[in-house]
């Protein structure tokens, strides 16, 4: 391991401790855009108005609360992207498919919620999509990353790996050294 690939693994945990400075900011960002593509879709299927975050739907009001927008799962795929080795290019493209992707999938499952507000398996449903589907659709945009963008190594353990490698090596020349200089210096 190189230095330019130890400064690459420091800014890349930068990126991480940034975005846990910045969590807040997840769902004040993701709010609109998740309302305004429900509220969309959700015309098409009957009467809706947006009110801020509140989707008026035949009469219901549905307030978009920051678990709806599922911030914690956008985090958890950054947190995952930023924490293995790959070359820039590839990160933000994996970014902005993840991103996308799981945008898609909170849009179309709130949209579900949304229509099926009123019926009583709404909340067994709700606890469903939320826990479980949820879940589940990160963990396969990260299978879809790792396939898509051929990530071989794993998130944080691989830096570690090296890090601990890269300690050893040192140790071992820090000691090839003394050694040389010790053979020198008696001879």
């Amino acid at each position: 391991m190189n230095n330019s690939k130890i400064f690459y693994l420091f800014l890349r945990y930068f990126f991480v401790l940034l975005i846990a400075l910045f969590i807040f900011l997840f769902p004040l960002v993701l709010t609109a855009p998740t309302a305004l593509s429900v509220n969309f879709l959700l015309t098409l299927t009957g009467e809706s108005h947006l009110i801020n975050n509140v989707i008026v739907y035949n009469g219901v009001g549905i307030e978009l609360i920051p678990a709806c927008i599922a911030s914690s799962a956008y985090i958890l795929l950054f947190l995952l992207l930023f924490s293995v080795q790959m070359k820039a290019k590839d990160r933000i493209k994996a970014l902005v498919f993840s991103i996308f992707l799981f945008f898609i999938f909170n849009v179309f499952r709130i949209t579900l919620l949304s229509i099926i507000i009123k019926s009583p398996v709404f909340e067994i449903l709700h606890m469903f999509l939320w826990y479980f589907l949820s879940t589940l659709a990160v963990f396969l945009i990260w299978i879809l990353d790792v396939k898509m963008f051929n990530i071989s190594n794993i998130p944080v353990y691989s830096d570690f790996k090296d890090l601990l490698s890269l300690a050893k090596n040192r140790k071992k020349l820090k000691k090839s050294k003394r050694k040389s200089k010790n053979y020198k210096s008696s001879h």
